[in-house]
């Protein structure tokens, strides 16, 4: 978020163009929802209730997130 509102191209903020709007909500969200995968997953355990398949699927949304949120260099 700081790089966006500092980083200027074309005479303008990169943050006030759409495009970066979107990745940046993406990137929110996918973090939030493996959040709260997570807190369900810890929940579960805290009732010592079976959570293998809530630990997965949260351990495999926070690695997807990292990897979107992760730039890329080719």
């Amino acid at each position: 978020m700081n790089y966006c509102n500092q980083r200027e191209q074309f005479g303008q903020k990169i943050g006030q163009y759409q495009m970066n709007q979107e990745l940046i909500a993406h990137m929110v969200v996918q973090e939030e929802a493996a959040r709260l995968l997570v807190y369900r997953a810890a929940w579960l355990a805290d009732q010592a209730k079976p959570n293998n398949l809530e630990t997965s699927i949260a351990k495999y949304t926070a690695a997807e997130a990292a990897a979107h949120a992760t730039p890329t260099r080719r």
